[in-house]
Formats: structure tokens, sequence, C-alpha cells
């Protein structure tokens, strides 16, 4: 289980699919379940993304990154 360090942080995922669908998740917890439900979803419960490489996606949003992971944007918001 992971410890909740602050809990009037959320986040949301925005997620442009290849077929040209738009999704939002809202309401998630921590950057661990972030990852969870992106390799649940759209990669069959394999290990894809990693709970570091969701932080590299949200903290450092200029750095290149891979194709797969340009349709994934990740928002903080306070409660």
């Amino acid at each position: 289980m992971v410890r909740q360090r602050n809990n009037t942080i959320k986040y949301a995922v925005e997620i442009d699919t290849p077929n040209g669908e738009f999704k939002r998740i809202d309401g998630i917890k921590n950057l661990g379940d972030i990852a969870n439900k992106l390799n649940v979803m759209y990669f069959d419960g394999f290990e894809v993304v990693s709970r570091p490489m969701v932080s590299n996606w949200l903290y450092y949003p200029d750095r290149c990154r891979r194709s797969f992971a340009e349709r994934f944007n990740i928002i903080k918001y306070d409660c």
C-alpha cells in the first residue's frame, strides 16, 4: 500500500486514444495509481508504465517522451 502524503492533492489523466476518443480520469490519489490504471486499461496489465515514468511526465513535461506516452496528459490539482 502506498502512503498518502498529502490528502489535498489529486491527479487527473487526459487520454487521446488512437481511435480519436478523448477520455479523462479524475480523482486519482497518487502517481502509482496512475501507472496501474494505464497499465490495466491500455497494456493488458503488463508493467509498461512505471511510477517514476509518470513522475517524469508530470514534473518534466518538456523532455522527450516515447511515442506511446504522447497521448497521456497528467494534471495535478488541489481538492
